[in-house]
């Protein structure tokens, strides 16, 4: 038996097996067929194309409620949903960067930044955010290879200084470098330029 329930109530079930029975023994031939008949398109009104933008505006007002919402596990999962769909975004890779940061997913802030610097090679912020994941990796390290990374990222910071003095945000991050190279007097330095 095929069919083992009463489809309609004045039809015994017997009548609709057999039916079926009959439509499937019918040796392959379709009821009105003809060759090359065509099926007009599907008409469409634009909507089921905008479906992927609607989603990906979505999970980006998602991610913007959680991080102002101060829920950074959601704000990631609905950035990471959102670059999904829209993979070339430097900016939402920037903030996802910035979320792994707050989340201490130092090796997750550091992969992000790369991708946002790569996407966006001029901005200064992702370089930034790059040298700042990887300071706080190296903290994880031993004791030389963190002082031969420091210095190398003490370095990259003198050169963004070069070409923008007036950032804080350098000359902060060169304080922490300097600190965690044990000089704190240079530490110290930097942070009172930073202030005036």
């Amino acid at each position: 038996d095929l069919v083992d329930v009463g489809l309609v109530a004045d039809v015994p079930d017997e009548a609709v097996s057999r039916r079926i029975e009959n439509i499937m023994e019918s040796d392959r031939k379709l009821h009105r067929s003809e060759v090359g008949r065509k099926v007009p398109p599907r008409p469409r009104n634009g909507f089921d194309q905008k479906i992927p933008e609607f989603v990906g505006e979505l999970w980006q007002l998602l991610a913007e409620a959680f991080r102002r919402t101060n829920q950074p596990r959601r704000a990631v999962a609905a950035m990471v949903q959102y670059l999904g769909l829209h993979p070339k975004d430097p900016e939402m890779t920037l903030r996802l960067a910035k979320e792994y940061l707050t989340l201490q997913e130092w090796s997750k802030a550091l992969e992000t930044a790369r991708l946002a610097e790569s996407l966006n090679p001029t901005d200064i912020v992702a370089k930034l955010l790059r040298i700042e994941a990887n300071i706080r990796m190296v903290a994880d390290q031993d004791r030389e290879t963190s002082a031969a990374k420091l210095k190398e990222l003490s370095g990259e910071l003198v050169t963004l200084r070069g070409s923008d003095p007036g950032r804080v945000d350098i000359r902060i991050l060169q304080s922490v470098v300097l600190t965690s190279l044990g000089q704190t007097d240079k530490a110290e330095q930097e942070l009172k330029q930073a202030i005036s």
